[in-house]
């Protein structure tokens, strides 16, 4: 799902349709052949009776950014409040120009050939001629983050100064090749995007995946591909920015001097990073257990103290401890591998390097996040005494047996009240992109949480569902054959669904006769609600394309999809998406992984639908899951039985509903759709802190609270308007129907529109949710969509990591704007659009195009927390791909 969140990067554009039936076909035949094997459950634990802990919860740390801002900026390197400007070369000219114009499409793992210009360490390892993403047979070599690693070459060249360095250095020539293929006139919009266009395309397939590592192999790759320069299909450098990299390549391109890399790497408040080191390396095992857990948890975040505004510190193992002057960092491919030491220390690193958007996972902390966790966790007595925790090594992985020691009720409430980071970690991190990967889920749902005193996987022990779990949740089996791996993820998960589900109906019952809960079954006030001021209770996920995004409470309309998830969901989704991936894995772990994730996401459905009335349910689920008619060639009768005992006749034959006969506690008024009304008490429910103010811009005049459906509306008349107040009233307006059946599907993924006039200015963001009949086979996104089910959502500020299209609209011009958008029709929306493009779009061969790139980061990181959240955005596929231009 960026981060998740996994990675495989695919496109249909490049799948053959013939070889895609035939993969397919293949792939369900051998999945349909399996049988289940049957394993005898143990006694369940009941879970009220197991829960004898004072329950800390997780604080919410105030936000409160320095008053000024005036040096604030996202290409300050190590505090984003401290301007180098005069005092290091390196860091207050030359990093910024590459924050400014290369690390949008070189910043993550999914960077051109793994160059990564965001830090000077980064700049020295190079590039590779690896694509770690591309459906590779075999396991690449993992790609270490030392600026030494393998299998990486050097673009800065072995000359030390003057010319021959600018010769040598596969950096500078490409730049200056930039400059040779664009005109001074080509800086005001002259280059042919068409022909850019091809070529990306060109480059995105992975057969034709080139990186050069010398001169001779750059010059026959310009030769093949003379429009190759850089920034690649975007306005050249200036003369001033490309004298700053030519000058520093000549002098010999070195780093930070001694004294700022010591500045630079240095909390501005040592104290604070002395004192959450000592917690997280006590000598006893409870705490070093506890240090793990933490660890494997939190490896992929950027932590921000409260005390330190603009600083980021990720947490690594290493080799020394606390007070040494070296970090001495422990690489290994995975964060659960075994670190080859005796000790692991754990330390906080500083983020010295430009941060794209696309990986900043944050995690806001303070001196109070250190008392929850000490009363949270530690204070707790265990199920077994501190002096006979015994630590697990390495050799076991799953986290429900490696942790068993610490309450899963602890483990869980850490993870529901940190929610947010956790199911970001999924969507963002170090996957950063795939197409492929991220359509195992919807383009809009929403997730709440079962609570704990209900969740049969949170109960005092988890050994029962716990191996269950560990089954489903490996990712490596010992079949041999892909597909036949395919067969082992989809009965271990079905038959882990089955024993939580008898789990959960015994512990209901039990409840039930204890006089508990009126019946048997789930309600309402089985869905945690924050206590009513945590809104990691209700989040939102987004996903756009190629990455995704989580954000708290309702806004942005009625979802397409919504899940309540319990800890084992939660728990084996982050261990999926997280943990275990790897983007430079093969094929068959990506496959694996993505279909892991589709169950999961089945399951969080489920277990929401499991809430409505059960003469509800059928009908939700098919709108869910989808309603795609499997190939007649696949529903044969022998093979359908075998699964399921059934005639497969849909996708959504192929997984049983498990909640029959399980009573719904929640009357419903029957009005209006079952999820929808169930919506709307779920938002009575929630505290105004939980749910998150009123969505003004997505709702219809008579319901602020925006938990609707609305039938298609007829365009309005919309007149001049004065001001930014008239602007949005007319967007509430329009997009009351969410554009449902009109105009969304004619939009981008994401639009980025700036509105206003000299006296006020506000940034929109346009979010066209995609519709599809289902989300069941990962090569078949194309054919699965229904632009009828579209919808369009409008936020204030930036949505989104990846922006494929800048609007600039005057305020005195807005209202012609929304004409024109409810204007779009199927027959001539092309030349609508292009229209719409050329009066207020700011195309990427435009001469405005970085000057607003510039405001745009500038305002983002200066708007509401970004000082905290934003990131340098994505450019790499900007104004290229739109499937419907």
């Amino acid at each position: 799902m960026e981060g998740s969140g996994i990675i495989v990067k695919w496109s249909t554009r490049a799948l053959d349709i013939t070889r895609y039936r035939r993969w397919t076909a293949l792939c369900l035949m051998v999945l349909l052949a399996g049988c289940a094997r049957p394993i005898i459950p143990d006694t369940p634990e009941v879970v009220l009776a197991a829960a004898p802990y004072q329950i800390q919860h997780s604080p919410q740390i105030p936000l409160t950014p320095p008053a000024n801002h005036s040096s604030l900026s996202l290409f300050n390197a190590g505090i984003r409040f401290t301007d180098w400007q005069g005092k290091d070369t390196f860091l207050g000219e030359v990093q910024p120009l590459f924050g400014r114009r290369c690390v949008s499409c070189h910043g993550c793992s999914d960077s051109p050939c793994q160059l990564k210009l965001s830090s000077f360490d980064m700049i020295r390892r190079g590039g590779t001629k690896i694509n770690y993403y591309a459906p590779n047979l075999t396991e690449k070599p993992f790609p270490e983050a030392r600026f030494d690693a393998p299998h990486f070459h050097t673009v800065l060249g072995n000359t030390s100064t003057g010319d021959a360095a600018l010769e040598d250095a596969l950096l500078y020539r490409f730049i200056d090749r930039g400059l040779r293929n664009t005109t001074d006139g080509d800086r005001a919009g002259a280059f042919d995007l068409d022909s850019i266009r091809g070529l990306q395309a060109r480059y995105d397939k992975s057969a034709k995946y080139r990186c050069v590592a010398n001169g001779p192999e750059f010059d026959k790759f310009i030769t093949r591909n003379p429009g190759a320069g850089m920034p690649f299909g975007m306005p050249r450098l200036n003369d001033t920015e490309f004298a700053t990299i030519k000058d520093w390549l000549a002098r010999g391109s070195g780093g930070p001097d001694a004294e700022a890399l010591m500045h630079l790497q240095s909390p501005s408040r040592p104290a604070v990073i002395a004192t959450w080191e000592a917690f997280l390396n006590r000598d006893d095992n409870k705490s070093k257990l506890l240090a793990r857990y933490l660890y494997e948890h939190l490896f992929s975040a950027r932590l921000h103290f409260g005390e330190m505004p603009g600083e980021f510190y990720t947490l690594i193992r290493s080799r020394l401890p606390p007070g040494s002057e070296q970090l001495d960092e422990i690489i290994t491919p995975l964060p659960h591998d075994d670190p080859g030491v005796t000790r692991v220390y754990y330390r906080l690193q500083k983020v010295t390097a430009m941060i794209t958007q696309k990986d900043h996972v944050v995690w806001q902390v303070g001196g109070e996040t250190l008392h929850y966790l000490q009363a949270h966790f530690i204070s707790n007595a265990w199920q077994v005494a501190d002096a006979d925790i015994v630590l697990p090594d390495y050799q076991e992985k799953n986290p429900f047996s490696v942790f068993q020691q610490i309450p899963a009720v602890l483990r869980y409430r850490f993870l529901m009240e940190n929610s947010k980071l956790f199911i970001e970690s999924m969507v963002r991190a170090s996957v950063c992109v795939g197409r492929s990967a991220t359509y195992a889920i919807s383009d809009h749902f929403w997730v709440f949480f079962l609570r704990p005193e209900v969740d049969v996987s949170s109960g005092s022990q988890f050994y029962r569902i716990g191996r269950k779990a560990r089954d489903a949740l490996d990712l490596e089996t010992n079949r041999l054959m892909f597909l036949l791996q395919m067969e082992d993820r989809f009965f271990a998960n079905k038959q882990y669904l089955e024993d939580y589900e008898t789990a959960l109906r015994e512990e209901l019952r039990a409840q039930a006769q204890a006089g508990l809960r009126s019946a048997p079954g789930l309600g309402l006030e089985d869905i945690w609600d924050g206590d009513g001021v945590n809104p990691n209770a209700w989040l939102r996920v987004l996903r756009h394309d190629a990455s995704a995004t989580v954000h708290y409470g309702q806004a942005g309309g009625f979802p397409q999809t919504i899940m309540v998830l319990n800890y084992a969901n939660l728990e084996r989704m982050y261990y999926n998406l997280v943990v275990n991936f790897k983007y430079w894995g093969d094929v068959k772990h990506k496959l694996s992984t993505w279909q892991s994730m589709s169950h999961e996401r089945l399951e969080g459905e489920d277990l929401f639908i499991s809430l409505l009335p059960e003469a509800s349910r059928p009908a939700i689920r098919d709108l869910y899951v989808g309603d795609l008619e499997l190939p007649a060639q696949f529903v044969t009768g022998l093979l359908g039985k075998h699964l399921v005992g059934k005639k497969i006749k849909k996708h959504t034959d192929l997984y049983s509903m498990l909640s029959g006969g399980r009573p719904a506690l929640t009357g419903l008024p029957g009005r209006e759709r079952a999820d929808v009304e169930l919506a709307r008490m779920i938002r009575d429910r929630m505290a105004p802190a939980v749910r998150g103010p009123a969505d003004d811009l997505n709702s219809r005049p008579e319901d602020g609270e925006n938990i609707y459906l609305s039938e298609p509306l007829s365009p309005i008349t919309i007149e001049p308007m004065s001001s930014l107040a008239e602007f949005e009233n007319y967007v509430r307006r329009i997009t009351a129907d969410r554009g449902k059946g009109r105009y969304t599907p004619y939009l981008n993924g994401i639009t980025l529109i700036r509105v206003g006039n000299a006296r006020e200015r506000q940034l929109y963001s346009l979010i066209s949710n995609r519709g599809y009949f289902s989300h069941a086979l990962v090569f078949a996104e194309a054919q699965e969509r229904d632009p009828s089910r579209d919808t369009l959502s409008v936020y204030r500020g930036v949505i989104g990591d990846y922006p494929e299209l800048f609007l600039d609209v005057p305020l005195e011009q807005a209202h012609e704007f929304l004409n024109r958008v409810q204007a779009l029709s199927p027959k001539s929306y092309k030349e609508q659009l292009r229209s719409i493009r050329a009066d207020f779009g700011i195309r990427r061969n435009s001469a405005r195009f970085w000057p607003f790139v510039d405001w745009l980061h500038d305002w983002h990181v200066k708007s509401g927390d970004g000082y905290i959240t934003a990131g340098i955005l994505d450019l790499s596929k900007y104004d290229l791909y739109d499937s419907r231009q």
